[in-house]
């Protein structure tokens, strides 16, 4: 369709290549299938270094399409509006594209000796680097990405053995670096913000809560409860601080009814005007 009618397809990849699965990751179906039917140019991706490097904040990312004009456009007016340009995170980016691109290949083609492939992605591009310090790169980003993944597999256990008792729910983690539990069930009485604000300001913990993602914030304390998004992509030294504060404030708050307005004061603000 998108192909027939002239659509752009804006496809998020951030998440993308964090599959615990490793034989999900560096293999993009969407991608998959707009090749098959012959659209790759009706295809933007747009990823990050924010979840795969765990470079969030710095906010170094990228756009990719076949649609080269566009690419170029886009790239004009990135080099008219900034004052630091692409050159300045260029070769990074580049490195990073390429060894997604080898290892998608590896992936694909086993037994074919990696200074081939590398050969074979290189073409007639011109880098910022040689294929020979390429290689050796390549070969500690590649050791990197395996052991970052099994990092989080380990920081989402500790997440999931300390909330056990304390939460009622929990999101499908197919994937690294957040996870979404239910601290709260749904009530009359839930009020997601004031939940938000109250475990910031008493315990100095920050999370954010379902309204942010979505839906109204009705929907979400009436008939799903208080969700909150854990980030584990950090020292486990620091997470185990959180989520120790985590669970105290939880169980404070719903055995003292925190969130009652006739005992306490309540933030009566809700996220849906705030958008």
């Amino acid at each position: 369709m998108a192909k027939e009618k002239g659509i752009y397809i804006l496809f998020d990849g951030i998440f993308e290549n964090m599959y615990f699965d490793d034989e999900e990751n560096y293999r993009s179906r969407i991608l998959q299938i707009a090749a098959e039917q012959g659209a790759l140019e009706k295809v933007v991706v747009v990823d990050s270094l924010s979840k795969t490097r765990n470079f969030a904040g710095k906010r170094l990312g990228f756009l990719a399409s076949a649609d080269r004009e566009m690419v170029d456009t886009i790239t004009n007016i990135v080099l008219s509006r900034r004052c630091n340009p692409p050159l300045t995170v260029g070769p990074l980016l580049s490195f990073e594209g390429l060894a997604r691109k080898v290892k998608a290949l590896r992936k694909n083609t086993p037994n074919i000796p990696l200074e081939r492939i590398v050969e074979y992605a290189f073409g007639e591009e011109d880098y910022a680097f040689s294929k020979n310090s390429f290689i050796t790169m390549f070969q500690e980003w590649n050791a990197w990405d395996t052991q970052v993944l099994e990092y989080y597999k380990g920081n989402l256990q500790i997440v999931k053995a300390l909330l056990a008792n304390s939460s009622s729910g929990w999101s499908p983690d197919e994937a690294a670096f957040n996870t979404f539990v239910r601290s709260a069930k749904p009530g009359s009485d839930i009020n997601s913000m004031d939940f938000l604000a109250k475990l910031m300001f008493t315990l100095g913990t920050y999370t954010q809560v379902g309204p942010c993602f979505g839906i109204s914030q009705k929907t979400w304390d009436n008939e799903l409860g208080i969700w909150t998004r854990i980030s584990y992509a950090c020292s486990r030294r620091d997470l185990i601080e959180a989520l120790t504060r985590l669970v105290i404030f939880t169980q404070f708050y719903q055995e003292k009814n925190f969130g009652d307005p006739n005992k306490f004061p309540v933030l009566q603000m809700r996220f849906d005007k705030q958008i």
